[in-house]
C-alpha cells in the first residue's frame, strides 16, 4: 500500500499553540513567529510548521490562519501592541536624550532606546511603514532632520551606465578582471565602492530603475559571464567534448586536465563540481570519471604501485646506469616508469605514503646504501663533525674567512649551502652533540667566533641593567625586533639573543632573551611558552580548589598563581604533547587520574548501532538525513547532533572514526550504473 510506512505529524490543536505561544512569551520576552527556530517544549515541532499548519488548514487545524493573527485573538498581544503605541513626542524626547548622553543623534543601528524594550531599528520601520501610531513614509534620519534640526544626510549623486562601464574597463585594464561587488573601492574615486554601485543597480538608487546589477550590467554590455548565468549543460554534451578530447590527446580527460578546446570559457574541473554539486542543470552526486565510466565503460587511472626501499633503489640504479648520474628530487620522471617522478618518491618517503615509513628521504636512501651524495641538503646520519670541519678549513683557506650559514654553497661535494648543513645540526639530523650549530663547532674547534662581530664579554647582569632602561624609557620589554642597545650601539638585541643561545662572549648558552626575561623580571613573551610539569599543574590545580571549592576545567580562565597562563593553554598542552608534556591526556583527565577529582559529567558510551538508529528515526521523521547543525537527538536525553559529529570524527566515545555525511552515503539506496547497455548497482559502502 502507497505510502504505509511514511510517518505523520500528530494533530494540533489553538489550546495547544497558545500555551507553546505564552511560555515562549515569558522565557524570551516576545511573542513567536515563524522564524523562531524550534519550540521548546516540543523539540520535534517548528514554529514554521505550525505556521504552515494553520495556514494551509494540516493537522486537525482550519485554514486560512495565520500565527500572528491566532496570537491577536487568543492571547494579550494585541493589547501589548497597542499599549506600546507611538509618537513623535517619544520619538524626539528619545532621540534628544540619545543626543544629550551620545553627543550624535541615533541611528537605525544605535541598539535599543532607554528602557530595553523598543529598539532603534524598530522605530526605523515604524516611521517606514506607519506602524505603532505613526503616519509613515520617512526614515528615522529623515525625521530627526525634520523635528530635531539634525543636518541630512548628504545624499550620493545620480550615476550613469557610461559612467560605470568606464570604470570597470579601468578595474579591468589594471587588474586583469572584472570587477565584482566584492571588489571593494573603485580605483581613483573618492566615496565610490562597486557593493554601493550594485546596490543602488539593483534597488533603482542614484537614477536607475532596479531590478539589474553589477553582474548582469557587464554581461549585456562586456560580455563578461557570471557563474550564475552560465549556459546550463546535458550529460550528453559533456560526454561529446570527453570524446573531442580523448581524439584530440589519446586520452580520456580528467579533472585537472585543463580547459577544454572546443569550448571557450570552460574547464574541465568546472564541469566536475557542476556534476558533484548538481549545478548548471545537472542532477547532481556524480563525478566526471564516473561519468565517463557510466558512459563509455572508461575506467580511472588505477592508484599508484606501493614502494619499498629495494624498489626504488632498482630504479636508482637503472637511472645511474643510463644517466652516469645518481637521481634527485629534482631530477623529473623516472625513466622506464609512467606517471612516476623522483620528486613523489622523495614526498611518500618523507610523509609515509605509499607503504613507506615517514621521516627518510631519497638523499639518506641513497647516501646509506649507495655511499653518494645528491646535489641536495645531505639530511643523513653518515655525516660527521670532522667532516663539517674538513669543509670548513677548506672554506677558510679559499676565503680567508670562516663559514656563516649564510655563506653560500660549499665549492666541494656535496655541492649543499652551509644554511643546510646548520639547519642539520639544529635538528640533530647529523652524527653531532645535539641541539649544536655551525657557529658553536667553530667556537668549540676552532677557537674562533663567527655569531656577533664584536669581541667583548657579556654578563646576565649587564644584561638585565640594559633591559631595565629599555623598560623605563619605553614602558615595553625589549626582543629580538626591539633594534639597537642604547648603551651599545654596535650591539643589537638580536645579537644578544643570539649570545645567550650559542653560549658567546662569556655567557652560559642554551638560553635566550625571552627566557631571561622570564627567568629575572617574570616577563613571558608571546612567542616563548616555558616547559610543563604534571606536579606542577597539580599545584596549580590544588591552588584553585583552595581558593575557589571546585577543580578546574579548560574554560576556568587565567591560573591566578602562574601569571600569563591559562587552563585552557595548559589542557592543550596535556591534549598536543606540547612544552614538555607527553601527550594524549587532558587536564580532567590527568585530574581524575591522579587527585582523583570529577569534573564535568561524561557522556556515556555509544555504540554504532545506537547512532545509525538514530540517524534512520531523524531521516523518517523530517525528511533529511541530520548534520552537526540539527540541533538536538530527537527521543534521547542531553545529546546532540554536534556532539555526535565530534565523537564519530575523533573516535570518541567508543564509536569509531566516521562521520554523519559517511552514515548517511552508507545508508542510501545505491544508484545502478549502466555499463555498455548492461545495469550493474554500486556496491554500498560499508558505514
Amino acid at each position: 500500500m502507497p505510502g504505509a510506512g511514511r510517518w505523520t505529524r500528530p494533530s494540533l490543536s489553538e489550546e495547544r499553540i497558545i500555551r507553546w505561544a505564552n511560555a515562549y512569551r515569558e522565557r524570551h520576552g516576545r511573542w513567536p513567529n515563524q522564524k523562531s527556530g524550534v519550540v521548546d517544549e516540543a523539540p520535534d515541532e517548528r514554529w514554521a510548521n505550525v505556521a504552515q499548519s494553520l495556514r494551509l488548514g494540516y493537522r486537525g487545524l482550519r485554514s486560512g490562519q495565520s500565527l500572528h493573527g491566532l496570537l491577536l485573538a487568543r492571547t494579550n498581544k494585541k493589547k501589548e501592541a497597542l499599549e506600546s503605541r507611538l509618537t513623535p513626542s517619544h520619538v524626539i524626547r528619545w532621540a534628544r536624550a540619545y543626543f544629550k548622553r551620545h553627543g550624535r543623534w541615533p541611528s537605525s543601528q544605535s541598539g535599543t532606546v532607554e528602557g530595553g524594550r523598543i529598539t532603534w531599528g524598530g522605530i526605523n520601520q515604524s516611521l517606514k511603514k506607519g506602524h505603532r501610531g505613526l503616519t509613515g513614509g520617512q526614515t528615522l534620519s529623515e525625521f530627526l532632520s525634520v523635528c530635531c534640526g539634525k543636518a541630512p544626510r548628504v545624499k550620493r549623486g545620480r550615476l550613469t551606465i557610461s559612467q560605470i562601464l568606464k570604470w570597470a574597463r579601468q578595474h579591468h585594464s589594471r587588474t586583469g578582471h572584472w570587477p565584482m561587488k566584492r571588489s571593494g573601492r573603485v580605483q581613483g574615486v573618492a566615496d565610490e565602492s562597486w557593493k554601493a554601485i550594485d546596490s543602488a543597480l539593483r534597488h533603482g538608487y542614484r537614477g536607475f530603475p532596479g531590478g539589474s546589477s553589477l553582474a548582469q550590467l557587464l554581461l549585456v554590455n562586456v560580455g563578461r559571464v557570471h557563474r550564475l548565468a552560465q549556459r546550463r549543460l546535458t550529460e550528453t554534451q559533456i560526454v561529446g567534448w570527453a570524446r573531442s578530447h580523448k581524439a584530440r590527446t589519446g586520452k580520456w580527460p580528467a579533472r585537472r586536465s585543463g580547459r577544454i578546446a572546443v569550448v571557450g570559457n570552460e574547464s574541465w574541473q568546472a564541469l566536475d563540481r557542476a556534476l558533484r554539486k548538481g549545478h548548471r542543470g545537472l542532477r547532481g552526486g556524480e563525478s566526471l570519471a564516473s561519468l565517463l565510466l557510466r558512459a563509455v565503460g572508461h575506467v580511472p587511472q588505477a592508484k599508484k604501485v606501493r614502494l619499498n626501499n629495494a624498489l626504488i633503489l632498482e630504479w636508482a640504479d637503472e637511472h645511474h646506469r643510463r644517466t652516469r648520474e645518481w637521481p634527485a628530487c629534482t631530477t623529473g620522471a623516472i625513466l622506464g616508469q609512467t606517471n612516476e617522478t623522483w620528486r613523489a618518491i622523495d614526498l611518500a618517503m618523507r610523509g609515509g605514503g605509499r607503504g613507506l615509513k615517514p621521516g627518510y628521504s631519497l638523499a639518506r636512501l641513497l647516501a646509506e646504501h649507495r655511499g653518494v651524495f645528491t646535489k641536495v641538503r645531505p639530511d643523513t646520519e653518515l655525516l660527521t663533525v670532522r667532516q663539517i670541519l674538513a669543509w670548513a678549513d677548506a672554506h677558510h683557506r679559499h676565503t680567508g674567512q670562516w663559514p656563516r650559514p649564510n655563506s653560500g654553497r660549499l665549492d666541494s661535494p656535496p655541492f649543499t649551502t652551509w644554511g643546510a648543513i646548520d639547519w642539520g645540526l639544529r635538528a640533530g639530523r647529523y652524527d653531532a652533540p645535539p641541539r649544536t650549530s655551525l657557529l658553536r663547532i667553530l667556537q668549540k674547534h676552532r677557537g674562533v667566533s663567527v655569531d656577533i662581530p664584536w669581541h667583548g664579554t657579556l654578563r646576565e647582569s649587564e644584561i638585565l641593567e640594559w633591559v631595565d632602561d629599555f623598560h623605563s624609557r619605553t614602558g615595553a620589554w625589549p626582543s629580538v625586533r626591539s633594534g639597537r642597545v642604547n648603551q651599545r650601539p654596535e650591539l643589537t638585541w638580536s645579537a644578544i639573543n643570539s649570545a645567550l643561545n650559542v653560549g658567546s662572549h662569556g655567557l652560559a648558552g642554551k638560553s635566550s632573551l625571552p627566557r631571561l626575561l622570564l627567568k629575572h623580571r617574570g616577563v613571558r613573551s608571546k612567542g616563548y611558552a616555558p616547559r610543563l610539569s604534571a606536579p606542577e599543574i597539580l599545584q596549580w590545580a590544588r591552588d584553585h580548589h583552595r581558593r575557589t571549592g571546585k577543580w578546574p576545567a579548560s574554560k576556568s580562565g587565567s591560573i591566578a598563581t602562574a601569571p600569563g597562563e591559562t587552563w585552557a593553554a595548559v589542557d592543550g598542552a596535556l591534549i598536543g604533547g606540547l612544552r614538555g608534556l607527553p601527550g594524549g591526556s587532558s587536564l580532567a583527565g590527568l585530574l581524575d587520574a591522579i587527585r582523583g577529582s570529577r569534573g564535568n559529567r561524561r557522556k556515556r558510551a555509544l555504540t554504532l548501532n545506537e547512532v545509525i538508529l538514530w540517524v534512520k528515526a531523524h531521516r523518517r521523521r523530517m525528511g533529511e538525513w541530520p548534520d552537526c547543525y540539527s540541533g538536538r537527538v530527537l527521543d534521547t536525553r542531553g545529546e546532540t547532533w554536534f556532539e555526535i559529529e565530534e565523537a564519530l570524527q575523533q573516535a570518541r566515545r567508543s564509536l569509531p572514526k566516521s562521520s554523519l555525511k559517511q552514515l548517511a552515503k552508507g545508508m542510501r539506496k545505491p544508484r545502478p550504473l549502466v555499463i555498455h547497455g548492461r545495469r550493474r548497482a554500486v556496491r554500498k559502502s560499508p558505514a
